[in-house]
């Protein structure tokens, strides 16, 4: 794309500097370059930094894939921080002064490939030169930790905050959008208003969306309380602006009467700053208003960790296995399709988000005799129409309805319950986990029953292996009936998205509740599941049997950790190291590997060494060098105040373990030559 260059941004520089270098003429240098030239985004994510850090990673990496740019190597872009951004412009000033001249117009070329980055506990302002734009739209869609974003209006201490400041970037903001021909729909993500009415998504909300909430009743701006400055601004900007206030459920109602856009809406939330401790928030308090233009309503993050095929509580989420593949695409292949692979693909986490996007083929491999099944059931289920999905949950529905006492109904749902019920008595356990442990013929039989039938098994084994040990009839209504209403909550919102979808004819932007929402369509996956083309290959076979095929670009995978018995360990401690081995083989040239393992138990279950992040790194890195290849990484420039970019990054659950996420990339030596594994009759 066209933009300013290097001889420009000298006179910018040189028009806003002079012969001061003061640290007010380097502050309205930056508000020129980035807030008039540029633009300045806001990114809202779903979890703070109390769960994880690779949502800081996923962003950069999903900026660098798409941004639009004079060239075609996205990776260039180099990232800092104000601070550090600031502070290069005024050394480079004191260098070689302000007169525009050919050694300046060299360096202040350089600015044109900068990206400002201000992550907060919660958030991350992104400041875009002018020489730079980005598909805000793909960014937040393909985003596993992105809960929405948009244009940032106003960012500020809490405790520095004045109204006028406040007022003048609201007037600020409808100068650059003049072209708006409706008022806009303003909102303080309050406490008063959402938290009373949101609690039956707390679980999503915890450590995320609660933490950016405003009390409004007790935060002031200045000398004045928040209450009279959003008084002001209804004032100030009548016709402008509708000030929602009062429970949120009443906005669709607000909305429609008002005739506001229902493209955007403005939103007050607050942020902390990162305390010295990562994990933990600063001091420091933000106001941030921001213009959400859109929203991630991905089908698979409703669900998350409760896919409808299931087989154990060990699921990694749903959106962290997005935000794990997403590191990997800057580096993929200029070809297609890319290969990505995961050896231990249980019930498909990896494989639904990975057939989101276009032009990949998915290799899964899993011992288990269950996984095929379970994979091709939750592909299956996101590519189900509005009407199927509302013909599942009326059936699960009528299970709710039954009080356990009375006489059983006669219904397809209660003729399931009672097979998937006495189906789970007949199969195969594993005597010390209680995890089933189906064979071929017991898989074959299954996969011949209904989709409904293997829906309410799979509620069984949660039940099961969730919520009791006991075989109590009483005790196993209540926790299934739990199980079903859980599902079905997740299952209605599903069913609201795919009514958006079927107005939007197939759109991936669809009307939201308060903007453009991004999601994936089920004929995206219906496609998929209709094509003669082989998508993805599914296959009860180990990865070892790679042998140096080189056929992967990618591997993404959360192997089994060892939370089980001790006359296990020996065989787990063979499978890591021949699976890390093999893994490694069958990358090509300039593969990706990413690794979610265990670096804390807070249950106190053995987590064995082998499996541990300092052990599978140093494993990594000899097996690598005795088979040919080096580790490396790109010399992309991140912010250096900031290790929140760099692997290993972490996962934390706080009732059972801290994950770590690790990142390879591997380059064949030019004097490798190919070899197999050795024989190991183990």
């Amino acid at each position: 794309m066209g933009g300013p260059t290097g001889n420009q941004v000298a006179l910018c520089l040189e028009s806003f500097l002079g012969d001061q270098q003061d640290e007010s003429s380097v502050h309205e240098f930056f508000n020129e370059w980035f807030g008039t030239k540029g633009s300045i985004h806001f990114f809202l994510f779903k979890k703070n930094l109390r769960v994880t850090n690779i949502q800081i990673a996923e962003l950069v990496a999903l900026l660098r894939t798409h941004v639009t740019t004079g060239t075609a190597d996205s990776t260039a872009i180099q990232f800092l921080t104000v601070s550090e951004f600031k502070n290069s412009v005024r050394r480079l000033i004191e260098t070689l002064g302000t007169t525009a001249g050919t050694a300046l117009d060299e360096y202040a070329g350089l600015l044109e490939r900068v990206v400002v980055l201000e992550p907060r506990f919660g958030s991350c302002t992104v400041y875009a030169p002018p020489t730079l734009s980005f598909n805000v739209a793909l960014i937040c869609r393909e985003s596993g930790y992105i809960h929405s974003c948009g244009e940032c209006i106003f960012v500020r201490n809490v405790y520095k905050t004045e109204p006028e400041e406040f007022f003048r970037d609201i007037d600020a903001y409808f100068a650059r959008n003049s072209a708006l021909t409706k008022p806009l729909l303003f909102r303080v993500y309050a406490h008063e208003d959402f938290t009373r009415s949101d609690r039956s998504l707390k679980t999503e909300l915890r450590h995320g969306l609660d933490d950016v909430k405003v009390f409004v009743e007790k935060f002031y701006m200045g000398s004045k309380t928040l209450l009279q400055t959003l008084r002001e601004l209804a004032t100030r900007y009548a016709g402008k602006l509708v000030i929602a206030e009062g429970d949120y459920k009443n906005d669709e109602l607000l909305r429609s009467s008002s005739n506001v856009d229902v493209d955007r809406t403005l939103w007050l939330v607050v942020d902390h700053d990162i305390g010295e401790i990562g994990k933990h928030p600063g001091d420091r308090h933000f106001f941030i208003c921001y213009e959400q233009t859109f929203i991630n309503e991905s089908p698979f993050h409703i669900t998350d960790e409760n896919k409808p095929a299931w087989m154990d509580h060990t699921t990694i989420p749903q959106t962290l296995i997005a935000a794990m593949l997403n590191i990997t695409r800057p580096y993929w292949p200029n070809r297609n399709p890319v290969c990505i692979c995961d050896p231990f693909v249980g019930s498909g986490t990896t494989l639904v988000e990975a057939l989101k996007y276009q032009d990949v083929h998915f290799w899964g491999f899993d011992f288990e005799h269950f996984a095929p099944l379970l994979c091709e059931d939750n592909v299956s289920f996101f590519a189900r129409s509005k009407a199927e999905l509302e013909a599942l949950n009326n059936h699960l529905g009528l299970l709710l309805s039954y009080d356990g006492q009375s006489e059983v109904p006669h219904n397809p749902a209660f003729a399931a319950r009672e097979w998937a019920s006495d189906y789970y008595q007949q199969v195969p356990k594993d005597s010390e986990t209680g995890t089933v442990e189906l064979r071929a013929h017991e898989v074959a039989f299954l996969r011949s029953r209904p989709f409904l039938d293997r829906v309410v098994f799979y509620l069984v084994l949660k039940t099961k292996r969730r919520k009791i040990s006991a075989n109590s009839s009483a005790t196993f209504h209540a926790a299934f009936n739990e199980q079903v209403w859980e599902f079905t909550s997740q299952l209605k919102r599903l069913i609201n998205l795919r009514n958006r979808q079927a107005n939007a004819s197939g759109s991936t932007l669809i009307s939201g509740d308060y903007s453009k929402a991004c999601s994936y369509p089920p004929e995206h996956f219906r496609a998929i599941l209709d094509s003669s083309a082989e998508i993805f290959s599914l296959a009860r076979r180990p990865i070892e049997d790679a042998n140096d095929q080189q056929i992967y670009d990618v591997i993404v995978t959360d192997p089994p950790y060892g939370f089980n018995t001790e006359d296990k360990v020996e065989s787990l401690a063979n499978l890591y190291r021949k699976a890390i081995a093999s893994m490694i083989m069958s990358l090509r040239d300039g593969g990706q590997l990413v690794f979610a393992v265990p670096d804390w138990s807070h249950i106190g279950r053995h987590l064995p060494a082998f499996a541990q992040r300092d052990f599978i790194t140093h494993q990594v890195l000899v097996v690598s060098e005795r088979l040919g290849r080096e580790v490396f990484s790109t010399a992309a420039q991140a912010p250096r105040s900031s290790q929140l970019m760099n692997p290993p990054y972490y996962w934390e659950s706080e009732r059972a373990l801290r994950r770590a996420i690790l990142h390879f990339r591997f380059r064949i030596r030019p004097d490798y030559k190919c070899c197999k594994l050795p024989v190991d009759n183990k």
